[in-house]
């Protein structure tokens, strides 16, 4: 059984020295940490894969994001990342198919799923799948085994008009004018420091599984 105590304490370590003198000093601890994070996700795979087969084929390296930030474009230039995150779905993190997120990180831990900005072609799909079988996914986001976890679809990322070439007035229109299709689930520190994180985790992204596969069925023609 795992927890998260030493990664919450090394991020709020790195968070308040993000630079690379301090970084090189404890690059063993960061190793370390990762090490298990990763081991952490090889476990949430395994138990992911019961209900989502082609997750099973994934490696658990291949779905953990690196800690190094690409400073390029950005005024902050601090150069590490103060969370450990996983993407994982079919294909691993570099697969523009809908999948699941688990982010660790000091006050702002939590668990996602589905499609965060898809590109315009998978966009349009989802709408349109939406504007024919908006029940069903209403009737996922709204079944106990959704709800208990995620309180609907995010909507921080929303348009303020209907998008081209959809009614005003269809009974759908506020799903169909979000920009991404993401449900998430908060996880306080507590919680991340409790043995059996990798189960809980799993179990609450299991719960999404049938908002994964609707997506994923929408854009199908994509893949």
């Amino acid at each position: 059984m795992m927890n998260g105590k030493e990664h919450l304490k090394f991020l709020t370590n790195l968070k308040a020295n993000n630079n690379r003198p301090w970084f090189e000093e404890n690059k063993s601890w960061f190793k370390e940490c990762q090490a298990n994070f990763t081991e952490m996700v090889a476990m949430i795979i395994e138990q992911l894969a019961k209900v989502d087969p082609d997750i099973g084929l994934l490696e658990a390296k291949r779905c953990v994001f690196r800690i190094y930030r690409d400073v390029r474009f950005s005024k902050d230039k601090s150069p590490y990342k103060t969370n450990f995150g996983a993407w994982i779905n079919r294909g691993g993190k570099q697969s523009p198919t809908a999948g699941y997120y688990f982010q660790l990180s000091p006050g702002d831990s939590f668990i996602g799923g589905g499609l965060y900005h898809p590109e315009s072609r998978q966009l349009a799909l989802i709408r349109q799948e939406v504007d024919y079988n908006g029940k069903e996914l209403i009737n996922i986001l709204n079944s106990e085994r959704v709800s208990q976890y995620y309180p609907g679809l995010w909507d921080g990322d929303r348009l303020k008009r209907p998008p081209k070439g959809y009614d005003p007035d269809n009974e759908f229109i506020n799903i169909l004018k979000n920009k991404s299709f993401v449900a998430m689930h908060a996880l306080a520190d507590s919680e991340i420091k409790k043995d059996g994180l990798e189960t809980r985790v799993a179990e609450t992204m299991i719960a999404l599984q049938p908002f994964i596969d609707y997506l994923n069925t929408a854009i199908s023609d994509e893949n």
